[in-house]
């Protein structure tokens, strides 16, 4: 939203001493609107907003991927758990459910959910940069 001729932002005046200008607005909107979408709403959303379509196809693609790599990863785990629990015969207590987590995730059962989480980590981290960055250029090419 752009303030008028005059009016005075508060915010904006208690961080930086002065009012912007309108054509301060409106050069950071599209920047910022694309770094936003990526970072708050989901990675590759941004682009998507911004006109670059194909890359922010890619980038939801990846990270869909990879929650779908976790959900598989943290099911087996799950049912290894419970068979384990199970072949116990006993009721399952929490202490017994506790330590069959802790076996099978000493086991190595973790592993490729670490490295989801870190695709998806880089992912999110670029896809806000990447966002920005798009958005400069087209802010810049709007106004010169």
């Amino acid at each position: 939203m752009l303030l008028p001729a005059g009016a005075r932002s508060p915010l904006i005046l208690a961080i930086t001493g002065r009012t912007p200008n309108a054509e301060v607005m409106q050069a950071m909107k599209q920047a910022l609107k694309g770094a936003a979408l990526s970072a708050l709403v989901f990675p590759g959303l941004g682009q998507i907003v911004l006109g670059r379509g194909r890359r922010g196809a890619v980038l939801i693609v990846i990270v869909l991927a990879a929650l779908a790599g976790i959900v598989v990863q943290a099911t087996r785990i799950a049912l290894g758990i419970l068979d384990k629990v199970q072949a116990g015969g006993a009721v399952p207590d929490l202490d017994t459910i506790t330590a069959a987590t802790h076996e099978a995730l000493q086991a190595g059962g973790a592993g490729p959910i670490q490295w989801l989480l870190v695709l998806i980590a880089a992912c999110w981290l670029f896809a806000i940069v990447d966002a920005y960055r798009v958005g400069r250029a087209l802010d810049a090419a709007a106004s010169g």
